[in-house]
């Protein structure tokens, strides 16, 4: 297949593009600037001969949320992905599938969530994540749409896992907020994998919570990575102090969410790094701390 990657150069972008072409499949990496508003007619030619659209576009949502952020946010995904949308729309041939990507802050906190549980519209990434949907389901009836909602995605080349082994590296191991909050998460591996099986007629249109079967506690997740980084002291960051410090990105470090995937249990899907121990091990290994 001929896959158009909007996103191609990011963290997610670069690991699914290397698992695409070793599966076979060519990749055209969707230049950022044909996604603003003046763009569309470019960026409609660019992807004529495309048979699968992925769109990871967005801005990095880990740091400050002040105002400028915050538009970054929003304006990166839902301007991107209503130009994408509508380029795919003008073209005579359209692409088989498009697959677009959401998020778990799509879901209120505190619930065990799955693939049909309703929207937290009262939360800053609850409207990012409602928008965002919203304009990817403005594609053409032809095309089958796809919507995968990440959670943490461990990698050790982006993501949570290398800030926090960073900052242990140094000696410190450092836990936020109560530490009993529920992180659901999963490999960047299992998430290449995936994709490669989405991309495939055997999967149908509709949401998909992109989430290992282990969801684990935050304080659990950092004793984790403690086993194969020493460290010498221990610092608790408590909830009130990331706010202060981040004015609402603390969601990230502090919200439990503990999302569960319906759908992937019923496709059956094969998760290589299925437990939290296992996907760390990895991680670490990789990384000459062992």
């Amino acid at each position: 297949m001929i896959i158009a990657v909007t996103g191609a150069s990011g963290f997610v972008g670069k690991a699914l593009t290397n698992v695409l072409e070793q599966a076979g499949h060519t990749i055209m990496a969707v230049p950022r600037k044909l996604l603003a508003d003046d763009s569309v007619k470019e960026l409609s030619d660019f992807i004529r001969n495309a048979d699968a659209v992925i769109n990871l576009a967005g801005e990095p949502i880990v740091g400050r949320w002040n105002k400028e952020k915050r538009e970054n946010i929003y304006n990166s995904r839902i301007i991107s992905t209503r130009n994408l949308v509508t380029a795919i729309n003008s073209l005579e041939k359209k692409p088989e599938v498009l697959i677009s990507t959401s998020a778990s802050g799509f879901y209120k906190t505190d619930i065990v969530a799955d693939e049909e549980s309703e929207n937290d519209e009262a939360s800053f990434l609850g409207v990012v994540c409602r928008d965002w949907e919203a304009e990817a389901h403005k594609v053409n009836h032809e095309v089958r749409l796809v919507v995968t909602r990440f959670s943490i995605i461990l990698g050790k080349s982006g993501g949570m896992y290398p800030k926090i082994a960073d900052v242990m590296k140094k000696g410190i191991k450092v836990r936020f907020g109560s530490g009993d909050q529920i992180l659901s998460w999963i490999h960047i591996d299992d998430l290449a994998n995936l994709f490669v099986l989405l991309l495939s007629g055997k999967t149908e249109a509709g949401v998909y919570n992109c989430v290992a079967p282990d969801p684990v506690m935050m304080d659990k997740f950092i004793d984790e990575i403690g086993k194969y980084i020493h460290t010498k002291f221990t610092v608790r960051i408590p909830e009130l102090i990331l706010k202060i410090i981040l004015i609402g990105g603390e969601q990230l470090f502090t919200g439990s969410l503990n999302i569960v995937s319906r759908k992937l249990s019923s496709l059956g899907f094969k998760f290589k790094y299925e437990n939290i121990d296992k996907a760390l091990k990895e991680l670490a290994s990789s990384q000459k701390e062992v």
